[in-house]
């Protein structure tokens, strides 16, 4: 796993250095200003915040890819829920 994380990290070196991301940024922005197709490869809640505002859009813990986060997340969320049970009972 450490060796492909180095190679990873070497890999965005040279994406980085060679300007791939701002080309794949400029190709992407393009195409949703000009009410092109939109990239298949994002998911409905990115695509959402790229084309209105982030702070309008709501992305549910079951949307999430990591594990850890999203087990963080339903935690605190029950929680949370335990909470308002407790007060509304007390």
């Amino acid at each position: 796993m450490a060796m492909y994380c180095n190679v990873t990290r070497v890999l965005f070196g040279i994406a980085m250095a060679e300007d791939d991301y701002y080309v794949a940024g400029v190709a992407v922005s393009l195409s949703l200003v000009h009410g092109g197709p939109a990239p298949r490869f994002f998911s409905t809640e990115l695509y959402s915040a790229l084309v209105s505002s982030p702070d309008t859009v709501a992305v549910p813990v079951s949307a999430l890819p990591d594990v850890a986060l999203k087990e963080d997340l339903q935690a605190v969320s029950f929680t949370y829920l335990l909470y308002v049970c407790y007060r509304n009972t007390a």
